[in-house]
């Protein structure tokens, strides 16, 4: 646990190192980066020695054997996250790249190529534009590096990837975009969880393509074409768990009861459905719309929460990433 007299504040970094030739006692003009646990960067300047080193070196040794894992994952983020609460609705998650889009972009073009076969490399000629399904595979797969960096980064979540896994093809796979499954690890059945993240990736400064994540939802409450249903939804997913993931036939049971054959009834199903859009647009109104259809449809109250990924740019963006450039234009 972490001493009552020691802040939330995880640690101070300077981002330059202190030379003992100069500056004796005097205030330091170097800069210092406080990395909250909010996923916060604060700065500061014109501090001294006395004021920040023993501080910082007690926080550091606190905070690496208390938040070691927590410390290493903050060091590494390259978004913020806000939230904005919709009275009776839900949150809104608004991501936004940190310290600015350009370290947003590079973070994810490297993540998605690096895994990359050097015989799969950038088009040529490069491409101009891109097609819709490309643009939403690679909307897929920034959200699914965000959520696994925020939020489902812990071992008892496991996830089952659309078109996330193919960001540089041209065209989508059809199904349920994210999939995030959660059992208690002391089985406690009523603890378990079944995310289901619907996508939708955007340019348009109107925002009206999320209003087809509504459907997207309604679909799996749809008993007219059971092939979209949520329990057709889910057998794909058992089977997945089972041949991918190992696992027991146990474990399956508890996902399989996730799903049921009324909206009201699946309460410990959560709905994610997220915006992928330009940083230019103002997503909370679009969202509030989303959230309030989806709630309409009969889902247990709370179990929506929205996203909204932004970047800057983003139809020249995309086309940047499916061409394999590190530099937002």
């Amino acid at each position: 646990m972490r001493p009552r007299d020691v802040p939330p504040l995880a640690v101070l970094f300077p981002t330059h190192t202190f030379d003992s030739s100069r500056n004796h006692g005097s205030g330091v003009s170097t800069e210092f980066v406080a990395i909250h646990s909010n996923v916060e960067v604060v700065r500061s300047s014109k501090v001294t020695k006395s004021d920040i080193l023993v501080p910082s070196i007690k926080l550091i040794l606190i905070n690496l054997y208390n938040n070691a894992a927590q410390l290493a994952a903050l060091s590494m983020t390259k978004f913020t996250k806000s939230q904005v609460p919709i009275s009776g609705v839900g949150d809104i998650h608004v991501f936004v790249g940190n310290p600015d889009c350009q370290t947003f972009y590079t973070w994810v073009i490297d993540s998605l190529v690096e895994l990359m076969h050097p015989g799969f490399g950038a088009p040529d000629p490069p491409l101009t534009s891109i097609t819709t399904g490309q643009m939403g595979n690679l909307g897929e797969a920034i959200t699914f590096l965000v959520g696994m960096t925020d939020r489902f980064s812990e071992e008892p979540f496991v996830y089952a990837l659309g078109s996330a896994m193919t960001p540089f093809n041209p065209s989508a796979l059809t199904g349920v975009d994210i999939t995030i499954v959660y059992l208690d690890p002391n089985g406690i059945i009523a603890n378990d969880r079944l995310f289901i993240q619907e996508i939708k990736t955007t340019s348009a400064s109107s925002l009206d393509y999320s209003k087809a994540l509504i459907g997207d939802y309604q679909k799996l409450l749809d008993t007219t074409i059971p092939t979209l249903s949520l329990m057709s939804r889910v057998s794909a997913l058992k089977c997945k768990l089972k041949w991918e993931h190992r696992f027991t036939l146990d474990k399956l049971k508890r996902v399989e009861d996730l799903a049921q054959v009324t909206a009201a009834e699946c309460t410990g199903v959560r709905l994610l459905p997220t915006l992928i859009h330009d940083r230019a647009s103002n997503p909370v109104s679009a969202l509030t719309h989303v959230m309030t259809e989806i709630q309409r449809q009969g889902w247990p109250a709370g179990c929506v929460e929205a996203w909204s990924i932004s970047m800057s740019r983003l139809s020249e963006s995309l086309v940047h990433m499916a061409n394999r450039r590190r530099v937002i234009p």
